[in-house]
């Protein structure tokens, strides 16, 4: 559903998967930096760093910690997901909001529904999912 029902599987996973070699660290590591002074935050990643093997930072924001840890739409399970697939070389998740990026689940079904491939460069899409697979 948030990536279409005409997208195999396989093209999924390989998506997961891209979010997964950049998560593991053996390649470059993702620098993680908090910052409490910014309220309205759950999370963010430079622009340089998107698409890229090399070392990369991370932002967390206060709303990061105030979230669900597992549980739950923008839990931090899902943002961290989120945003590592940013960061994720061969996944084209799009880091420039406005372009493909879409936010509110509705948006995200839609695009998923109308435009899957759109669906699987939006890093939304792979939180949802996975917050799903988690029960939100």
């Amino acid at each position: 559903m948030y990536f279409g029902r005409s997208t195999p599987l396989a093209t999924i996973a390989d998506g997961f998967g891209h979010i997964a070699a950049r998560l593991d660290g053996k390649a470059s590591p993702i620098a993680v930096h908090c910052h409490s002074s910014e309220p309205r935050m759950f999370g963010w990643v430079p622009l340089e760093d998107c698409g890229t093997a090399k070392a990369a930072e991370l932002h967390l924001g206060k709303s990061f910690f105030d979230a669900a840890a597992y549980v739950g739409i923008d839990s931090r399970m899902g943002t961290i997901i989120h945003e590592v697939a940013h960061l994720a070389p061969g996944l084209g998740a799009n880091c420039e909001a406005g372009l493909t990026e879409r936010y509110r689940e509705d948006e995200v079904l839609m695009l998923g529904r109308l435009h899957p491939g759109y669906a699987l460069e939006n890093a939304q899409n792979y939180e949802y999912y996975v917050e799903a697979l988690y029960g939100h």
